[in-house]
């Protein structure tokens, strides 16, 4: 496990103290979000729709609720 964080959340919850540890779930998840953009929008709308998701994520990491449910959605 990267950076001592197992789930989502764990990771999601350290990367407020430290934001290097948002690299987690990009590592996780950078290849099924940009696989499915790349099937909807093609190969080159897709990288930077999914640079764009991944930066709205980290940047709007502090308002996620736990209480409402799971990270990766």
């Amino acid at each position: 496990m990267a950076h001592g964080v197992g789930s989502d959340e764990e990771a999601l919850a350290a990367s407020l103290a430290d934001p290097v540890v948002f690299a987690v779930l990009f590592e996780r998840h950078v290849d099924t979000i940009y696989r499915y953009l790349s099937l909807r929008v093609g190969r080159d709308l897709a990288e930077d729709l999914t640079a764009d998701t991944f930066a709205r994520a980290l940047a709007g990491r502090r308002r996620y609720q736990a209480d409402r449910g799971a990270v990766k959605p």
